[in-house]
């Protein structure tokens, strides 16, 4: 009863430990970090030990499994929890506990490294499954060992010790997971405010803005052709023509941002409008020392606007010659699925942290250090919504970024299509 009185109390501090935590998270609206949760699960298992319960001279009862399995499933952090949990355990003394924290501890160090990039990929409830699969294994390895230590040893003290931890373990995983949902649905709102502020602000400046714009032009090339000008002033007329062509650009991004409908849907050749693309942007790759390399296999055509399409094409191909300043190789592959027609745009340039892959597309965010808006990929993910396809991007800093485009294949649109005319007849 003493042990399963001692067990709770310990999970008790745990539960308080990631409550505080998420009280913490919710009311500063701090995103999660590796480093954050570093902190909070040393804690827990500093608590652990610090509440642990004594069964003899050697061996004590405690959950220290918990914040070790979840830094390692989680946070792919278990070996070095498995080291603070040796020297944790070594304040105690260097005795027979010891050995035995040693051998068991580093099998489950050697699990969790296995299992760490299958586990982050599963549902929560498998999730949950494996946590417990792993305490249980963890727990009868610890009384394995106790037992051929000290055959003699309480026996009544086994039950609590294989059962409350399983019980705390669950918890404590469906609270983690509930937790990081409730992150996760907090960053979706807030990114949802702020694409439904830029859509709306889009649309404003592109209307009200656009006409002005379009007069400025006219009144320019009247004046420039003039005879009497002079040469200089020539220079300044044409300065300032191209600086309207520029912010008129940046009107039509916005307004294809706010906007993403496809006016004219026709069938695409993807080879052709690449090749168009290609000779767009080569002065631009000649600038930046960069070499376009080619490796086109045959793909079905797809459906889309042209002239969005190609937009689309453009801002990712130049979004991948800018992060190479330094001239590089950019490599663009067609290859196609049973369902989809990907082009990939593959760089050798600065590349991205995972932090900075997760924001690419937000309003206002740019990993050009001031010299960018993050527009281009903004409208490149909205032409996208609208012609049904996605955008994959992997990435690794120092070595350079891969972006793959999906879109469904002609037949596989119209299959689209006429699903979603059936469902709103019905």
């Amino acid at each position: 009863m003493l042990t399963t009185q001692h067990l709770l109390f310990n999970f008790s501090m745990l539960i308080g430990i990631l409550f505080v935590y998420h009280l913490w998270s919710d009311r500063f609206g701090r995103k999660t970090s590796k480093i954050i949760w570093f902190h909070v699960l040393f804690g827990a298992l500093v608590v652990c030990f610090i509440f642990s319960l004594p069964v003899n001279h050697e061996f004590r009862f405690d959950l220290r499994v918990i914040p070790v399995i979840v830094s390692g499933l989680y946070f792919n952090m278990g070996w070095i929890f498995v080291g603070l949990t040796m020297l944790l355990r070594a304040a105690f003394g260097i005795d027979g506990g010891f050995y035995v924290t040693a051998v068991v501890y580093f099998l489950l160090g050697l699990a969790m490294h296995v299992l760490h990039p299958w586990f982050i990929q599963q549902h929560s409830s498998r999730k949950i499954m494996v946590a417990i699969m792993l305490t249980l294994s963890t727990h009868v390895g610890s009384l394995a060992g106790i037992y051929l230590y000290d055959p003699v040893s309480e026996m009544s003290v086994w039950l609590p010790f294989l059962l409350v931890p399983l019980m705390g373990i669950s918890i404590f995983v469906y609270m983690l997971e509930y937790i990081t949902h409730t992150d996760q649905l907090r960053e979706q709102v807030i990114q949802a405010r702020k694409m439904d502020a830029m859509e709306h602000l889009g649309a404003a400046i592109s209307h009200e803005i656009r006409n002005p714009l379009t007069s400025a032009k006219g009144f320019l090339q009247l004046v420039q052709e003039k005879k009497e000008l002079s040469e200089e002033t020539r220079g300044y007329l044409k300065i300032a023509s191209e600086e309207l062509n520029q912010a008129e650009k940046v009107i039509q991004d916005y307004l294809t941002f706010a906007k993403p409908s496809l006016e004219e849907v026709v069938e695409l050749d993807v080879y052709a409008e690449l090749r168009y693309v290609i000779n767009t942007v080569l002065p631009l790759a000649n600038r930046h020392s960069v070499n376009i390399k080619k490796d086109f296999f045959p793909v079905p055509a797809i459906q889309g606007d042209r002239a969005k399409f190609r937009q689309c094409l453009f801002n990712v191909i130049k979004n991948s010659i800018e992060a190479m300043p330094s001239g590089g190789t950019l490599l663009l592959t067609t290859m196609s699925t049973e369902k989809s027609t990907l082009i990939i745009v593959q760089d050798n340039g600065m590349g991205m942290t995972k932090e900075q892959i997760a924001r690419i597309g937000e309003p206002y965010y740019s990993t050009k250090e001031g010299n960018g808006t993050g527009l281009g990929l903004m409208v490149v993910r909205s032409i996208l919504k609208a012609m049904k396809g996605q955008l994959e991007i992997s990435s690794e800093v120092g070595i350079g970024t891969k972006m793959t485009l999906l879109f469904p294949s002609c037949q596989q649109r119209k299959k689209s299509v006429v699903h979603d005319e059936i469902t709103r007849e019905g």
